[in-house]
This record gives structure tokens, sequence and C-alpha cells, in this order.
């Protein structure tokens, strides 16, 4: 039976949902409809930390659904066909076999996603299911986008032999520097010089979600991939955000989590939604960039776009860091 689905877009504490809820033995699906989340778990019986998301990932070793692994593989691969070899369900019937599945088990099952925001109040009507949605500020998310994007936009540090290391370096020192010529620097690198140096990329799949948004809604034009990584961000969070209200879901900001870890915890608790506090008492951004300035230029870029009474919908124009 499936219990609650917590959905968000990238990068907004999902993974560290899905590890404070499995710490207390629920059982929670990670990411089921990813591709690579079906070659992962298969990987993950020999060693089940992921280091691209900092956690472990046991959850189809769970001895209550391991057993039905080879037929979740079968029902994915039908499902992916049918979202157009993406991750990105826009209508019901891309998914609806894969519901039906985790909804006819034997015992109760969850799962975390990363991509259902079209369709969360069908989710929750047609299963009963509670629903948890989780924003971030885009400012945020656009820096994942950058710092953990393909390595070929660092092709300028080449020498450097762990890129990862490297982008660690720069986030530490995102923060760091207070006097406003550098936060100025940082934020036209961020905002202006990246989003023109390399437009073909497509981290976190922004692209795709880009273009399958695009086919059932009437997009603006964009002009870099900043651009579309903000058309998917708002489209995506509004949508989630309006049908998580309408399946009277839970929404989590993750500033809140950051400033009042134990009273996101009560609220979870209040719902219904098993969690470890522990794991919420150590929570700390990998990277986050507290620049005002920069989310006022985001913004801007937003009303440019013509999308911003979207955007005000489901975030603040004022963010209390």
């Amino acid at each position: 039976m499936l219990k609650f689905v917590v959905d968000g877009y990238y990068k907004t504490m999902s993974s560290l949902m899905y590890k404070a809820i499995r710490n207390t033995g629920e059982l929670v699906l990670y990411e089921p409809l990813c591709i690579y989340k079906t070659q992962q778990s298969k990987q993950s019986k020999q060693n089940p930390y992921s280091p691209l998301h900092g956690i472990i990932i046991d959850c189809w070793q769970d001895e209550r659904i391991k057993s039905y692994y080879s037929t979740y593989k079968q029902i994915h691969k039908r499902c992916w066909e049918r979202m157009q070899k993406s991750d990105i369900p826009m209508k019901m019937e891309e998914v609806r076999e894969f519901f039906d599945f985790i909804h006819a088990l034997p015992f109760q099952c969850s799962v975390q996603t990363n991509n259902c925001h079209f369709l969360l109040d069908k989710i929750a009507k047609d299963y009963n299911a509670k629903i948890i949605f989780l924003l971030r500020n885009p400012v945020d998310i656009w820096l994942y986008h950058i710092l953990d994007c393909p390595v070929d936009l660092w092709g300028y540090i080449k020498k450097w032999k762990d890129k990862r290391s490297f982008r660690f370096i720069v986030a530490k020192l995102l923060n760091k520097y207070k006097n406003t010529l550098a936060k100025s620097l940082v934020r036209w690198v961020l905002l202006n010089f990246i989003p023109r140096y390399k437009n073909n990329i497509n981290p976190y799949a922004v692209v795709t979600r880009y273009k399958r948004i695009k086919q059932h809604f009437p997009t603006p034009e964009p002009s870099d991939i900043l651009d579309i990584f903000l058309i998917a961000y708002t489209y995506s969070n509004y949508y989630g955000y309006i049908n998580a209200k309408k399946a009277n879901g839970l929404v989590v900001y993750y500033e809140d989590l950051i400033k009042n870890p134990m009273e996101v915890w009560r609220s979870l608790q209040d719902f219904g939604i098993p969690v470890d506090k522990t794991i919420f008492n150590k929570t700390s951004p990998k990277y986050s960039y507290r620049d005002e300035k920069a989310y006022e230029e985001i913004i801007e870029r937003v009303r440019q776009l013509n999308l911003y009474k979207m955007f005000k919908k489901f975030y603040p124009e004022v963010i209390s860091w």
C-alpha cells in the first residue's frame, strides 16, 4: 500500500528527508522513477553508499521488498518509454502502472521522488496517500546546477585531478568573502558569465525537464541555460505547490529546516511522517550562497520571463536567510 510521497525539485533536501525517514525503519523507495536508480540499486548490493547523494541507498535490499525488484524493473522500463525516455511524468497514465504496483504491495511502502510535481493531487486522490512537497530558493539550486554540472564546464581546470574537491573549495569560498566587490564578482560569474559560457549542458536534466514542460505549457523563450533553469524551476515548483495544497499536503521550505529543524520535525510528526530528528539536528548545506542581491537578480530574470505571478505563489519575494 502506498503510504506517502515525498516530492521536490532537485537539491531541495529530498535525500536528507529520505535518510531521516529511512532511519526510523520506514520503507521508502529512493527516486524510483529515475532511470539510473535501477542500475544503482543493483550496484548497491555490493556498496549501498552513494557518494553523489552522500547517503546509503539500501531500500531495495529491505527484506520486505527485495523479491519485487525484478518486477519493478520491468514496470519502470515501460513507464520510462511512456515518459519519452525521461524521468519526468506529465500525465498520470505514464506512471499509473508503477503506482498501482506500489499500492498493491501487501505492506506499507512510500516513495521519495524528484519529479512528480504535476501529478501530486492525482496520486493523493487515487491512492489516498499523504503528500510532502519540498521547496528551496532558486539561487542555491542554480548554484548546485553549476557546481555539480558535467566536468566539461570546468575544462579550463583540467590540471585538477579531483574536480569535486575543486567545487567544494569554491562552495566554501562563496560565503567567506563579505566585501561588496568580491560578492559582486561571484554574482556576475554565477548569473552572467557561466550561463553564456556553456549552453549545451544538461545539469540535473534541466533541459530535458524544460522540453517536457514545453510540450504541455506555453513557456517563454529562453535566452540561455539560466533562463531554461528558471522556466523548469518555476513551472515544476508552482504545480508541485498547487497540487500539494489541493491534496492537503505538507509544504516544507529548506530555509525553515536550516533555521528551525525541530519545528520542521514536529510538523512532520504531527502530519504522521516518522522522522529521525538526530538527522535534522546535523543538517547543514553543502552549497549555499546567501546573497540578497543575487536573489533580486534572479527575481528580475523571472519577471522578464513573465513568470513572476507563478513564482510568488510558492516562494516569498524576500528570503529570511
